[in-house]
């Protein structure tokens, strides 16, 4: 499907080809075209391309318009397509298979589904097309319905030119044959993905961190991988063996035993590594005097509980601190950063415990210039710290959730909150009002507050004001202050899968999580 960000570039593109001094449409005989006629041929372009009519129209198709674009055009359309569709593509008409199947540019990213494993000749002949030079190759692999040492032998030759892999393995277990392709060598091969969905130990080839993928930079690892052991080799002992290893995110990892934390050795150009459980205080703290010093993250979610109280302490002096719900658990992740833009954090069940450990750090929790956390957080930060003040909070970011229906306008928050907010934050310019009607009630998706109770609750010293989710009302948003500079942006849910931004932790780990990344 075309990416929807891509829709406005497509459409630009045809516009220079149908206003050219050479036009190449008969839609337009005198070179020029209509925004009528630009999108009339969007539509015919993307119903060709997109649909699955295929061989028993290509009579029909043969008359549509798109057919008489030039080579060159259709080859570059097909670069807004996926892998899937520009397979589909080359079935609309003789002419669009011949121009498309002869570049080898646009095969050189192909995706195996389950039925690959039926039909390897279907993908010797993708690889075919791309001439086995693959720039990025995904594969799906099913255990209960296809053999899979039928498809290694014919990827190997494929992987000297890869710069990014993803296997998805169902059902599969420790014995796997993709053991092998994680062998083969990849001289260029800098983005690997694993995602797993068996309880099974998965034990990954050590080629991989060895001298096979000498570029690989980012590694991400969903199911359960043995870090500990790997026959009678140590995983830890050859990850700096990949001089290029930026990235480190795994799902979970076998339990490290107490003593096991000295095998750590940390890669020279880590600065991220995410873990989901199973790794002890001793690795993480070994993990955070490296990677901090590179200014890089060090996050852990279902943390074991002996660092959890210490965990505010890895920085002297924290910079930010943000609070996000995880889905629609109970489950909250912390992360704080230093000045220097590092980043440490675990996640926490429920509000209690991040509530214990603000008032166990409240000193640290004062000195920060940014604070992003729930609204019932927020109210119990300001109980416990009434006789003090953030004097260098800037920015405030509440998430606001349903307070119920004797409620709906949040006077609790806007009108009853004590001390105000100009008292507890004098330096305050920057204030976002956040609800996510993921986390909401049945009372609707937006919360509704008075403007009048929104104008009672800032701060003379705010200058911008941020709001979604939220429908402010009597009179509105346009008489709350002239001197506020305010965005209101539509609903939109909070991104919850793993950011490619290392510095935004929301971390849950979907299924599928590893095929987006």
């Amino acid at each position: 499907m075309l990416r929807s960000t891509d829709r406005d570039r497509l459409r630009a593109v045809l516009g220079e080809l149908l206003s050219s001094s050479t036009p190449v449409m008969a839609h337009s005989a005198s070179g020029v075209a209509d925004a009528s006629v630009l999108d009339s041929l969007y539509e015919e372009i993307l119903t060709a391309a997109r649909e699955t009519f295929a061989l028993r129209n290509r009579e029909r198709n043969a008359l549509l318009p798109v057919h008489q674009l030039p080579c060159d055009v259709l080859r570059y359309l097909a670069t807004f397509l996926s892998f899937r569709e520009r397979v589909l593509a080359g079935t609309v008409c003789s002419y669009w298979r011949e121009c498309l199947i002869t570049d080898e540019r646009i095969w050189r990213s192909p995706i195996l589904g389950w039925d690959a494993y039926h039909h390897t000749q279907m993908a010797i002949n993708l690889f075919g097309r791309a001439r086995n030079r693959l720039e990025h190759l995904g594969i799906q692999s099913d255990a209960l319905y296809a053999d899979g040492t039928i498809l290694p032998p014919v990827i190997e030759p494929c992987m000297s030119g890869l710069t990014s892999l993803t296997i998805s393995l169902r059902n599969t277990d420790v014995d796997s044959p993709w053991v092998r392709v994680l062998a083969f060598p990849a001289p260029n091969l800098e983005i690997l993905r694993v995602s797993k969905t068996n309880d099974g130990v998965f034990e990954l080839s050590s080629n991989i961190f060895d001298n096979s993928c000498p570029k690989l930079r980012t590694v991400l690892l969903h199911g359960y991988f043995d870090f500990s052991t790997m026959g009678s080799d140590s995983v830890s002992s050859r990850l700096p063996l990949t001089p290029n290893l930026e990235r480190l995110i795994v799902s979970s990892v076998r339990y490290l035993f107490p003593g096991q934390e000295a095998a750590w050795t940390i890669p020279p150009l880590l600065k991220t590594f995410h873990v989901r459980r199973n790794i002890t205080d001793g690795v993480f703290s070994a993990l955070q005097s490296a990677v901090f010093a590179r200014r890089g993250h060090v996050l852990c979610y279902d943390p074991i509980a002996m660092y959890t109280d210490t965990i505010m302490f890895r920085f002297s002096r924290p910079s930010r601190l943000d609070v996000q719900w995880i889905g629609r658990s109970m489950n909250l992740s912390l992360v704080v950063y230093n000045d220097l833009g590092a980043s440490n954090g675990v996640s926490l069940i429920g509000e209690t415990d991040v509530t214990r450990l603000f008032e166990f750090s409240l000193m640290q929790v004062l000195h920060v210039t940014a604070l992003a956390l729930p609204d019932t957080l927020w109210q119990q930060l300001c109980v416990f710290g009434a006789h003090r003040t953030f004097d260098n909070l800037t920015s405030l970011t509440v998430h606001l959730t349903h307070a119920g229906p004797h409620d709906s306008t949040y006077t609790h928050l806007f009108i009853l909150q004590d001390p105000p907010l100009s008292t507890l934050c004098p330096a305050l310019t920057h204030v976002r009002l956040i609800h996510d009607a993921m986390r909401g009630s049945a009372f609707g998706a937006y919360l509704r507050a008075t403007a009048d109770n929104v104008k009672h609750w800032l701060p003379s010293s705010v200058s911008s004001l941020y709001v979604r989710g939220i429908v402010i009302i009597d009179p509105g948003l346009e008489e709350l202050r002239s001197d506020v500079e305010i965005e209101v942006a539509a609903f939109q849910p909070d991104d919850l899968s793993l950011s490619e931004d290392d510095t935004n932790w929301n971390y849950v780990f979907p299924v599928d999580e590893a095929w987006r990344l």
